[in-house]
């Protein structure tokens, strides 16, 4: 069962950017930290993450 809420592409971003953080950061510690405050963020903040997030993926292939 899906809810759709005002904010669902904003849960839809963050759920991308902790799948990145979740396969990328190995540290609990770090992880923790990192996905604490990612609920701080606001949408535009979290869409930028998730783009020099998929940047950085590409570059580390070439």
């Amino acid at each position: 069962m899906t809810i759709t809420t005002k904010y669902q592409k904003f849960y839809d971003n963050l759920k991308i950017l902790k799948k990145y953080i979740n396969t990328n950061v190995e540290e609990k510690i770090l992880k923790y930290s990192i996905l604490s405050k990612l609920y701080k963020l606001n949408e535009k903040e979290v869409i930028n993450l998730i783009t020099i997030s998929k940047n950085y993926e590409l570059k580390k292939i070439y």
